[in-house]
Parts: structure tokens; C-alpha cells; sequence
């Protein structure tokens, strides 16, 4: 039987997906993801350093350094276990107003705006992101984050209030 993190996530891009939030998180050693389950937003997860111990409805995954991981909006994660040594990663909020599907195969989602007959040739836009998968070109991915948070500067704190350490910024 095949695991969650083989799924692929799939996305109507009409609209398209839109950037709420994002940061830069460190974890010493012993500390946990915070534990949700009304985050309305996707949360994409990069992971610089180490490795996040995280569970999604009662699943769980170890995400490594080089790793990416999308969890679902509305659906309760947590950490299965403290991080082990520091961990460091980028996160992203995005949301979609329209439909999307997690499946184990990617599948083609259609707009939930009505596209009138005058414009037939509209092609339906899906987004596929495999919910866990390794990345490479780290320099130029981590880059273009940057660049996105750099654009839209926030001041958050961590569920257990200690200060989030982000934006650190390796593109100029």
C-alpha cells in the first residue's frame, strides 16, 4: 500500500494559489513543530538543516535536510517527536480558492470560476506537487524564497513564544 507522502497534491489554478505567509524557523534539539488543526492555509515546508519529525492526521513522516513537504489546510499536524538535532527550514502559507485533490496519482482539476462560452479556449491549469519529495538546486530554490519573503516582511513568534528566526537573506 503506498505511503501519503507518494501522493501528489493537485491544484485548479484558476485562480491561481496566493502567498500568505512565510518564514524561516530554527529548532534546537528536543523542540516541536507546533501542534495544529485549524490552519486554513497549505503549509510548504523546506528543509535547510536536520530533520522534522511531523504527523498529519495520525501519519507519520521524517522530513530530511534537502526535503520538501506540503501539509494539507484544515487537517491536524504535530510533532510525533522532538527534533533530534537543530533543524532549519522555510515554510509557506498559500491558499487556494479553488478545488484541490490529494490522490495518488496526479489528477487534472477543473476551475471553480465559470468561464463563459466566449472563451472556449481556456485551458484548465492544474499545479501537481508531490506531497514529499528531495530538491536540488537548493542555492537558487532558497533564493527565490528569499526573495518572495523579502517582498512581504512579517514579525511572527512560534507556538511556544520564543522569537521565529527568519528572513535570512541570502539573495540580494
Amino acid at each position: 500500500m503506498p505511503r501519503l507522502e507518494d501522493h501528489y497534491i493537485s491544484i485548479s489554478c484558476l485562480p491561481l494559489p496566493t502567498f500568505i505567509q512565510g518564514g524561516y524557523a530554527i529548532f534546537e534539539p528536543g523542540e516541536n513543530h507546533p501542534n495544529r488543526n485549524d490552519l486554513q492555509y497549505f503549509l510548504l515546508i523546506f528543509i535547510v538543516k536536520g530533520q522534522l519529525f511531523i504527523s498529519e492526521d495520525g501519519e507519520n513522516y521524517t522530513i530530511n535536510a534537502n526535503e520538501m513537504f506540503i501539509l494539507l489546510p484544515r487537517h491536524h499536524h504535530y510533532s510525533w517527536k522532538p527534533t533530534e538535532t537543530q533543524t532549519e527550514y522555510y515554510w509557506v502559507h498559500f491558499s487556494i480558492t479553488g478545488k484541490w485533490v490529494q490522490a495518488k496519482e496526479p489528477v487534472k482539476v477543473g476551475s471553480e470560476i465559470d468561464i463563459p462560452t466566449l472563451h472556449y479556449f481556456t485551458p484548465t491549469v492544474t499545479m501537481y506537487l508531490k506531497k514529499k519529495r528531495s530538491f536540488t538546486n537548493k542555492e537558487n530554490l532558497f533564493s527565490l524564497i528569499n526573495r518572495i519573503l523579502k517582498i512581504v516582511p512579517t514579525k511572527t513568534t512560534l507556538a511556544s513564544g520564543k522569537p521565529n528566526n527568519y528572513l535570512l537573506i541570502y539573495y540580494k
